[in-house]
């Protein structure tokens, strides 16, 4: 009687080579390991799933290597067949460089920027902004939008990748995650204002002189110190 890792040929057994299995007695031959699957000895009794993180897609496999690491922006789980599997791209706000195991992938997406499904890696991607912000592993339809009275930063121009908020600083209104200066005329001397009528205060024509007066010595002179 052979043993289930043989299958029998005329009253002898022969051995299953490493790439095949058999788990029965009395067989007539050996069975392929399969794709997503491998056995790396001989006589072996059962197979075993490629790793997560790789792929094979071959029916007979004969390591535990498989075919091959899974492809950027994918993730494979155990006895995956391909580099790329259907329905099995890395989350969106997080990058996939090759071999990933979960959907989570390598990392999250550089603060600044956000990615929708399958990135491949971690900058390169969609700037979040002007008027919302990204501290890193966003979907571009969760960027955040700055709490009331704040705005998003930095702002140096329209293009700059908007990294955080920063609380509306005085003598402006911060709305929709954008500042602007209070309209001619008015002032806020508190941070924090997000409607313009919160610039209730009014400046005085002397202030606008003084003002005019002191910018004319600055061009002059250059001194910061000197008052007129």
């Amino acid at each position: 009687m052979c043993e289930c890792t043989a299958f029998l040929v005329v009253r002898s057994c022969t051995a299953c080579s490493s790439g095949y299995y058999q788990n029965s007695n009395y067989a007539s031959n050996c069975r392929v390991s399969g794709t997503g699957y491998y056995t790396s000895s001989n006589a072996a009794r059962t197979r075993y799933a490629c790793p997560a993180g790789r792929y094979g897609s071959s029916n007979v496999q004969r390591s535990w290597t498989c075919t091959g690491t899974c492809s950027a922006g994918y993730y494979c789980p155990s006895a995956s067949t391909s580099s790329r599997p259907s329905g099995r791209l890395c989350s969106a706000g997080r990058y996939g460089r090759g071999a990933s195991t979960t959907s989570s992938c390598t990392g999250a997406v550089t603060r600044g920027y956000c990615s929708n499904t399958g990135a491949s890696a971690s900058t390169g991607h969609a700037r979040c902004g002007p008027n919302r912000y990204c501290t890193g592993g966003n979907s571009c339809s969760s960027q955040i939008v700055p709490t009331r009275g704040y705005y998003a930063t930095p702002d140096t121009s329209s293009t700059t990748p908007r990294t955080g908020q920063t609380r509306c600083p005085a003598g402006h209104y911060c709305s929709n995650g954008y500042r602007y200066q209070c309209p001619a005329g008015r002032w806020r001397s508190s941070t924090g204002g997000y409607y313009s009528s919160h610039c209730s205060g009014t400046v005085r024509p002397i202030h606008f002189r003084r003002a005019a007066v002191h910018e004319i010595h600055l061009s002059h002179s250059g001194f910061l110190d000197t008052v007129i």
